[in-house]
């Protein structure tokens, strides 16, 4: 019910609809990071697959457990890496 209300009859591949279908030519460095039950799990794995990305998967964490930074250790963990690999994109980007 919830896609057919957020499509409201547009075409579910369309690169608006969804980022799985646009094209991403030359795209930068990709962390996307996911709980292992997340609803969107596959999405992730897909999305991360089609930009060459870096997937990072956790283990029982709630959805968009990030939010929780500095009230949940796997929250801080999560920061921490995400920011280690802006760190080291930024390192190995040529100039």
């Amino acid at each position: 019910e919830a896609v057919d209300l957020y499509l409201a009859g547009a075409d579910p591949a369309h690169p608006l609809a969804s980022p799985l279908f646009a094209d991403f030519p030359n795209p930068p460095p990709v962390f996307i990071q996911v709980g292992r039950d997340e609803v969107l799990f596959s999405d992730a794995e897909r999305m991360a697959a089609k930009l060459g990305g870096t997937l990072d998967v956790w283990e029982n964490v709630p959805h968009v457990w990030q939010m929780f930074d500095g009230r949940l250790p796997e929250a801080n963990a999560a920061m921490r890496r995400a920011a280690r690999f802006v760190q080291t994109s930024f390192e190995s980007a040529s100039r």
